[in-house]
C-alpha cells in the first residue's frame, strides 16, 4: 500500500491510498493482459497541499494492518 498526493482536477488537492499495478498479468479465462493502474482503496479531497499531508500522515499509523489485507486479497486476484 501507497498514499499519493495529486491534484485534483475540480481544485485542491485529492490523498489517496491504494495498490500500484505493473500490468502485463494474464487474465484468467480471457484473452489479453491487464494494464498498469492505480487501485484506489481510500480518497479524501483537500482545498491545500498541507491539508493532505497532515491527513496522510494521521493515516499512515493506523492503514500499515489495512494494506496488508488488501495487499493478500488483490494477489490472490491478480497473482
Amino acid at each position: 500500500m501507497e498514499w499519493r498526493i495529486r491534484e485534483s482536477g475540480h481544485g485542491g488537492y485529492v490523498a489517496e491510498i491504494g495498490l500500484s499495478h505493473k500490468g502485463g498479468a494474464s487474465i484468467p479465462g480471457m484473452l489479453g493482459y491487464t494494464m498498469p493502474a492505480f487501485i484506489v482503496y481510500e480518497s479524501a479531497h483537500f482545498d491545500t497541499h498541507r491539508q493532505a499531508e497532515k491527513y496522510v500522515r494521521s493515516k499512515q499509523k493506523g492503514s500499515e494492518n489495512i494494506g496488508r489485507q488488501l495487499k493478500q486479497h488483490t494477489n490472490k486476484i491478480f497473482g
